[in-house]
């Protein structure tokens, strides 16, 4: 019999510090002001950010350095060469989207980390697998420069004029389509 009262006593003694210990960080919250954070549902967040990328040209272009079609043919081409599938914790566009990202911002792991709510390891480890991936479809990605034609890549008016044909020779052009507004000063054009 008084084994149990012992018992009771104990149990009773516990939930009473824990109730304490709740009455006493409650306090101590709302004194000095400690904001309690709200639960936020990251895979929520992480489908947002990525859906309000992929449904907006600019901001396609902004942050992967690339448009939304040539994004999707990049995922696709992925995926059909069977080099990356879906899986239950990251998608195809994910990966990609995060692998972009990095290389077009030269951001760190940690910044992503916070945008799309994954560990530093898992997009560390998932970086260096696609750019694996990337590196194997080279061949399907890069024009060989030798291939190239010069006459059927250059202007006729460049191509023609012996002032602008020398500096222009082998030229391949930009690889994601951005033109670079360069212009000389009036006084410095002779």
């Amino acid at each position: 019999m008084d084994n149990i009262d012992d018992e009771n006593k104990r149990k009773v003694t516990i939930a009473g510090a824990a109730v304490a210990a709740y009455v006493v960080g409650a306090t101590a919250s709302l004194l000095l002001n400690i904001p309690i954070k709200p639960y936020t549902n990251k895979d929520y967040e992480r489908e947002k950010y990525m859906e309000d990328i992929l449904t907006s040209e600019e901001l396609c272009r902004a942050n992967l350095r690339m448009g939304i079609q040539p994004f999707h043919r990049l995922c696709s081409l992925v995926r059909d060469k069977g080099l990356m599938q879906d899986d239950k914790n990251c998608k195809v566009k994910e990966v990609m989207m995060r692998f972009l990202n990095l290389m077009g911002h030269n951001v760190r792991h940690r910044v992503l980390e916070a945008r799309f709510h994954h560990s530093r390891e898992t997009i560390s480890r998932q970086f260096n697998k696609t750019l694996n991936f990337i590196l194997k479809l080279y061949k399907c990605l890069v024009n060989d420069h030798a291939e190239l034609v010069y006459a059927s890549r250059v202007p006729f008016e460049i191509s023609s004029n012996p002032r602008y044909a020398t500096y222009f020779r082998d030229c391949v052009g930009t690889l994601d389509g951005t033109h670079v507004v360069a212009s000389v000063p009036i006084e410095l054009q002779d």
